[in-house]
């Protein structure tokens, strides 16, 4: 399987995401699989996207975060980036770990002291771009940095 720059560099050219791998290992229909590496310390900012997604972290470890504003069609996204939304959930994840998020479910992360190796899927319109947005204003950044604080 070939790596490439990940979809999350090239979407919004972030110099920081130049380093995030993708390796798609199947596509067919409205189902992808692939890979996903990043460095430790990653910050993997919010966004949105209408496939229906799932994350197993192979190695690595970080903080994944989940919004409560999932479901809510494209259209509806400039009304999320205004918004004082406080995530829905933060998982701390290791090796094994995984978790889900629906369509258009604001979601990111941040990797600790270790690399991350995931395997995600896609389930859902795969056509076009995905409708994967970045949100102006990072939902999670504030509780990403509360919690790093906290580990000194």
């Amino acid at each position: 399987c070939p790596w490439y720059p990940s979809l999350a560099y090239t979407n919004c050219m972030d110099p920081k995401l130049k380093p995030l791998r993708d390796c798609i290992l199947y596509e067919e229909g409205d189902t992808m699989f692939g890979m996903f590496f990043a460095p430790a310390g990653t910050y993997y900012p919010a966004h949105r996207h209408q496939p229906w997604e799932i994350y197993h972290m192979i190695e690595g470890e970080g903080l994944f975060f989940l919004g409560d504003d999932g479901g809510e069609p494209a259209q509806a996204l400039a009304e999320v980036d205004q918004m004082e939304a406080k995530p829905l959930s933060i998982f701390s994840n290791g090796p094994g770990c995984f978790w889900l998020h629906r369509p258009y479910q604001s979601h990111g992360m941040q990797l600790l002291d270790r690399p991350a190796l995931i395997l995600w899927g896609w389930i859902g319109d795969l056509s076009g771009d995905y409708d994967l947005r970045y949100l102006e204003k990072d939902i999670f950044l504030q509780c990403c940095k509360t919690h790093a604080k906290s580990r000194l």
